[in-house]
């Protein structure tokens, strides 16, 4: 996350593109990071909190995640609360 986060902030970051058609854990909370970062939405007040989200991240980091969408989901919270300039600790 630091190193997402660092490229968005030095504009080199940019769309995650697969050499393959195969889809992991980290490569969809990757997708979702790059994404929310550049769309740089806000989030709604009741957005997931960073303790909730965190554990989440780590299992998508660690390939041991199974649901991909929700890798993809919190990716994309995370990357717009970095896009907002909001701390995204690493555990």
């Amino acid at each position: 996350m630091t190193a997402l986060t660092r490229a968005g902030r030095d504009g080199t970051l940019g769309y995650v593109t697969l050499g393959s058609n195969e889809t992991t854990p980290a490569v969809a909370f990757d997708t979702g990071f790059v994404n929310g970062y550049l769309k740089h939405e806000s989030l709604p007040a009741d957005a997931p909190s960073m303790a909730m989200l965190l554990p989440i991240a780590d299992r998508c980091l660690d390939q041991k995640e199974e649901k991909l969408r929700l890798c993809g989901l919190v990716g994309q919270v995370l990357g717009a609360r970095a896009a907002h300039g909001e701390v995204v600790p690493v555990s």
